[in-house]
């Protein structure tokens, strides 16, 4: 019987498998998967071999697994964007921020600060979670012009 060994690394002996340097709560990829899905094969015993359904369901759940993590990769990217995009709105917008002196001002520039937007206001970087208000600047209110209560209920 073939024993496996802890401190040995994945090699051409397909009975041993070798420890691979891996940070803590790494996770084990495709290709781990495989070598021992391989080392599964060439252990088994030939009187008693595995039946083929419980290779394919190993192999479906190891490819389920790899197109979620790619879903998550997706979703990530998507929540960053969406954030870029709702900074990239805020520029001319006059906001009301909470902060240790209830800042007011118009947000003059969007910055990418540790891979998160930062609004800029009167020269200080200002996370969206400080937002208490959002307006039009005061240049630009006569745009908007406010409904009448027939037009409201109209």
């Amino acid at each position: 019987m073939t024993s496996i060994f802890p401190s040995t690394s994945f090699g051409s002996n397909p009975g041993v498998i070798q420890k691979k340097d891996r940070d803590l709560g790494s996770e084990l990829g495709q290709e781990d998967f495989i070598k021992l899905l391989t080392i599964e094969l060439s252990s088994q015993d030939p009187l008693d071999p595995k039946k083929d359904s419980e290779f394919i369901s190993q192999i479906m759940q190891i490819s389920s697994l790899e197109q979620s993590k790619a879903t998550q990769e997706d979703i990530a990217a998507m929540r960053q964007e969406q954030r870029l995009l709702q900074a990239n709105a805020m520029l001319g917008q006059s906001v009301d921020l909470d902060d240790a002196s209830a800042t007011s001002g118009e947000v003059t520039e969007v910055r990418i600060v540790d891979g998160v937007p930062k609004l800029i206001v009167s020269g200080q970087k200002y996370d969206f979670n400080q937002l208490l208000a959002i307006a039009l600047p005061p240049q630009n209110t006569d745009i908007i012009q406010p409904l009448t209560e027939g037009e409201l209920y109209a």
